[in-house]
């Protein structure tokens, strides 16, 4: 189904790939349709969502739309450092970007 965690996070990896092959235009709109079924599905602070919001926060950076980016790299810090703690691969990436 559309909100399996499987489909949810294929979502994520098909972003993830069109961010990398520089297509961001088609990349953020996937990551925002992910996070927003993610936050309904798994909640706002699960690892996958958290991840999500990351990766949607640096495509954005990419694209150079920062006012977007930002807040969402703030939100996505402070809830992995609450929620995996702040020595954790995904919090030390997300305080890297």
């Amino acid at each position: 189904g559309q909100d399996h965690l499987t489909t949810l996070v294929t979502m994520n990896n098909l972003a993830v790939a069109l961010s990398d092959a520089g297509q961001n235009d088609r990349a953020v709109p996937v990551y925002e349709a992910a996070l927003k079924l993610m936050r309904v599905k798994l909640g706002p602070d699960h690892r996958e969502t958290l991840v999500t919001t990351n990766n949607l926060a640096f495509a954005l950076q990419r694209s150079r739309r920062l006012d977007k980016a930002i807040p969402l790299f703030e939100e996505a810090l402070k809830l992995m450092r609450a929620t995996l703690g702040p020595d954790h691969s995904d919090t030390l990436t997300a305080l890297k970007n």
